[in-house]
């Protein structure tokens, strides 16, 4: 009986959202997902086109990772957590991923695109590294 229930406890627990982000299970090594696509600075990501020409694709995908290595929170919905601006807002695919690599090129994401237009990350005070990339 009480395996059942601890079965059961465990199961509702990895099905809660915010048990399921890096705050709780943080992805050891190198990878989260694919570390394939590399990024090649451009216009498209350099250039401050977006929120009132203050801000490029590399700022904002710079100041989610900040944010969520700041918070020890991998989420597509930091901006909903902090004061951060949405990648939606920029028409770009978000691919996040967290780990211990030493090179933080080594810390996969999913790949929700054809290219790679900024490829951000900022490691956490216990050492994790959140990565941030923007795919059209």
């Amino acid at each position: 009986m009480r395996s059942k229930f601890a079965i059961v406890v465990l199961l509702v627990s990895l099905a809660s959202s915010s048990v399921a982000d890096a705050g709780w299970f943080r992805r050891g090594g190198g990878s989260s997902g694919s570390t394939a696509m590399v990024y090649v600075p451009s216009p498209e990501s350099i250039e401050k086109l977006y929120f009132g020409n203050t801000a490029s694709l590399q700022d904002i995908a710079q100041e989610r990772a900040d944010a969520m290595a700041r918070l020890g929170r991998m989420t597509h919905s930091i901006h909903t957590i902090t004061k951060v601006r949405s990648y939606s807002a920029v028409r770009c695919g978000e691919g996040i991923g967290c780990g211990t690599a030493k090179d933080p090129k080594q810390v996969g994401t999913c790949i929700v695109g054809r290219r790679v237009v900024a490829d951000a990350f900022a490691r956490a005070a216990n050492g994790v590294v959140f990565r941030v990339r923007f795919f059209r």
